[in-house]
């Protein structure tokens, strides 16, 4: 069973590895391995903030990074890099369209083409706009070759600002942003509840709550006055209802609930306890769970109660905002 021992060991044994690379110079090896440390981290959230590999990652930028970034004739108003980019979940939709409202030329930078798929609102939104330059990069590129790429883009051209919206383990973003100091880089704190990396590789941090900002302020150790609260809100999809499972009574109580998987395995498994008490004690009502993530305790759950019929995994859906 994993325990925190485990984990904590666990983390030591990537975060070591990932120092030993860096030693050596083996940069690319080196940060796929700080990404791993940094998704372990995410996933059980025993920190918020991890400064030595924040340290590395810069180094690695700054050791690549051979361009300047003098003053080029531009009308470009920013940089928007954006290294999650989906439809309807994260925050790149709100910013864009924030962007647009305002008349704004500007530079979108997707860190990998792997699921674009998941994208394609926000690509079409982007296309509509004559006024927003794409680059999507291949994601057969490695994460050097990306880090250079994004600084030749960024260099080309002259801009007031940038605005970054990162996965909690980027480390491509970081290690650019991190390194650029003549251009104020404004973060979207897209994970604000959990650990990410990248603490150091923005000037001003967008908190869209005070839970976030608190976190912010208290356990990553980020300075009040680089903290900005601004509230979103939500974007609303027209897509047509996909329905229930087939096999779901029209006269059931339908409950709903929906994460990443990885939210509802805390504390021993007292999400499940609630869940098992709820249903125990209601025999008409079934529960509705959509989201992502490692769904084999969620599974296990349902085997060990006999729910097959009355928990259900709905997986992502664009259908419900």
């Amino acid at each position: 069973m994993v325990n925190k021992k485990i984990v904590l060991g666990d983390y030591q044994i990537i975060k070591n590895k990932a120092k030993k690379y860096f030693k050596l110079k083996k940069f690319e090896k080196c940060l796929a391995t700080i990404e791993a440390a940094a998704y372990l981290a995410y996933n059980f959230n025993f920190i918020y903030v991890d400064e030595e590999l924040e340290d590395m990652i810069q180094v690695i930028g700054s050791e690549l990074i051979n361009v300047t970034f003098d003053f080029v004739e531009s009308d470009y108003s920013l940089v928007f890099y954006d290294s999650f980019g989906y439809d309807n979940k994260g925050l790149t939709q709100q910013y864009i369209r924030a962007l647009m409202s305002m008349d704004l030329k500007f530079i979108y930078i997707l860190e990998s083409d792997i699921n674009l798929n998941q994208s394609k609102n926000i690509l079409l939104e982007l296309k509509a706009y004559t006024k927003a330059t794409v680059h999507i990069m291949p994601h057969k590129l490695s994460r050097i070759e990306k880090i250079k790429e994004i600084t030749e883009i960024i260099s080309k051209v002259s801009v007031k600002w940038i605005l970054t919206h990162r996965t909690p383990f980027d480390t491509v973003g970081n290690a650019v942003f991190s390194n650029i100091k003549q251009i104020p880089v404004y973060h979207i704190n897209l994970t604000d509840h959990a650990f990410w990396l990248g603490k150091n590789a923005a000037d001003y941090f967008i908190e869209f709550r005070s839970y976030g900002a608190n976190i912010s302020l208290q356990q990553r150790g980020i300075d009040k006055k680089k903290l900005i609260h601004l509230p979103f809100y939500p974007i609303v999809t027209d897509s047509d209802f996909e329905g229930f499972p087939k096999n779901i009574s029209k006269d059931a109580v339908k409950l709903f609930t929906g994460a990443n998987f990885y939210k509802m395995y805390g504390d021993d498994g007292k999400f499940f306890v609630l869940l098992k008490s709820v249903l125990d004690q209601n025999v008409d009502a079934v529960l509705l769970i959509a989201g992502s993530g490692d769904k084999q305790p969620i599974d296990n759950f349902i085997l060990e109660n006999n729910f097959q019929d009355r928990v259900f995994l709905l997986g992502n859906r664009k259908d419900i905002n």
